[in-house]
């Protein structure tokens, strides 16, 4: 979660701790292992588009992790919300349904 989300909007701070706090410990801790464990599915057909969308400061979706992500695929979209951390749609559904759209309308 970004500074700007955690100052302005104090709410979407507290749902994020809500949602994870109440997360069964084990539970969450395999699916953490398991999403490191999986297996590269490989590139998508260059058919279908494709977007990444991260927050800017997003420690964990950083912008090289996005482009090694992407692969080099030319169907691949990278796009970054400003002021955003790694909970996108909390920190700013807006900004995240004006890139959708955007997205869509574009293909």
């Amino acid at each position: 979660m970004s500074w700007r989300t955690r100052e302005h909007k104090p709410e979407a701070a507290v749902l994020v701790r809500e949602l994870v706090m109440r997360q069964d410990p084990e539970g969450y801790a395999r699916n953490v292992e398991a999403l490191g464990a999986a297996d590269d599915p490989g590139p998508l057909p260059a058919h279908i588009p494709v977007v990444i969308a991260a927050g800017d400061q997003d420690a964990m979706t950083t912008p090289d992790f996005c482009r090694e992500l992407a692969g080099g695929q030319a169907n691949v979209t990278i796009r970054h919300v400003t002021g955003a951390g790694h909970w996108l749609p909390v920190e700013d559904g807006p900004a995240v349904a004006t890139l959708l759209l955007d997205f869509i309308q574009n293909q």
